[in-house]
């Protein structure tokens, strides 16, 4: 999977879109609740402790908001402890790229800033490089490409057998 400029943690984007609104928010024990519960590096447990775990890519603009880099700068590590190969977590940074990816929308669609084409090229790269083998993609492995775009595969098929998928090639 590939993260960019990922809403790692909630607590961080309500913070972002206020400051940005120049407005608060006040937080109640029911909103805490839900922040806990959708901050995703107290919950990297739950990525890492897939069979297998999946191949994740962070990808954070240089000129991001400084707390969603931070929050990608302890997430990436905090995957990482739970993984057996630590090279199938990675983050990457992108030069010049701030949060959004695109320009301002206009009446015509536009082409790809070099930004967007240089984030397009790292994420093409990750997935070429920990795409699942044929015989996992072949039995619907989550992650794969059949399941792309459909949601979660069957629960009978979310846990591959032994040594499926993993970043070493199939014989």
């Amino acid at each position: 999977m590939a993260l960019v400029n990922p809403a790692i943690r909630a607590r961080t984007v309500v913070e972002i879109f206020t400051a940005t609104a120049g407005t608060s928010y006040p937080w109640s024990e029911q909103a805490r609740a839900a922040a806990r519960r959708l901050d995703f590096v107290a919950h990297a447990g739950l990525i890492s402790g897939r069979n297998p775990p999946p191949a994740v890519l962070v990808v954070s603009g240089e000129l991001d908001y400084p707390t969603s880099r931070a929050d990608a700068h302890d997430l990436v590590p905090a995957l990482q402890a739970g993984y057996p190969d630590t090279g199938r977590v990675r983050l990457s940074t992108i030069a010049g790229l701030e949060h959004p990816l695109a320009e301002p929308p206009g009446l015509e669609p536009a082409p790809p800033t070099p930004l967007a084409r240089a984030v397009d090229r790292v994420v093409s790269e990750w997935f070429q490089a920990n795409q699942p083998s044929p015989s996992c993609a072949a039995r619907g492995v989550a992650g794969s490409a059949k399941f792309a775009h459909h949601g979660r595969a069957p629960s009978h098929r979310r846990r591959p057998a032994s040594g499926c998928c993993s970043s070493q090639a199939e014989s």
